[in-house]
């Protein structure tokens, strides 16, 4: 997980955009959850690895568009794995 943390915090560095830094710092614990569950999908950390890869290829590129596009996918297949793991623990409970 630290990689991922520091792949992120590293990219949020770069964009030297305070505001978004500081908004950033304040939903710290709930990025840190949301990335904690995903990491624990099997076989997620290997994707989110190539994923980072790519978005950071991207960016090497100066190419912002597929740099954000990357981002956007990154973020929705984290999210849906996270919403999946989310649906599992509500049927284990039920």
């Amino acid at each position: 997980m630290e990689s991922s943390l520091d792949f992120h915090r590293g990219v949020m560095m770069a964009t030297k955009n305070k505001l978004l830094f500081r908004m950033l710092m304040l939903f710290q614990d709930l990025i840190n959850e949301t990335r904690e569950a995903s990491l624990s999908v099997p076989d997620r950390p290997q994707s989110a690895l190539r994923e980072h890869a790519a978005i950071l290829k991207a960016i090497e590129e100066k190419d912002a568009t597929k740099a954000a596009m990357l981002r956007e996918r990154h973020l929705d297949i984290t999210y849906k794995g996270v919403e999946g793991l989310s649906h599992k623990t509500q049927e284990l409970t039920v």
